[in-house]
């Protein structure tokens, strides 16, 4: 089986993607986090992929509008 040609996977899981993006916005993040991201990943080689959850059973219930197969 091949292996995968990169070390590691982040998850973020947001309401929305304007959420998201105002997190590199902060202080914080453009201070001290950023300058580890640099030091230690290579950055200039990332990929990001950007997806959405989708809930089709809340519970024990089928979410309503969801097709249901017979």
């Amino acid at each position: 089986m091949p292996t995968l040609s990169y070390d590691g996977v982040a998850d973020f899981y947001v309401k929305s993607l304007e959420d998201f993006k105002k997190a590199y916005d902060d202080p914080y993040y453009k201070d001290v986090v950023k300058k580890d991201e640099e030091y230690l990943f290579d950055v200039k080689n990332m990929h990001i992929m950007i997806g959405t959850e989708t809930h089709v059973i809340d519970g024990s219930n089928i979410v309503e509008g969801r097709p249901q197969k017979k």
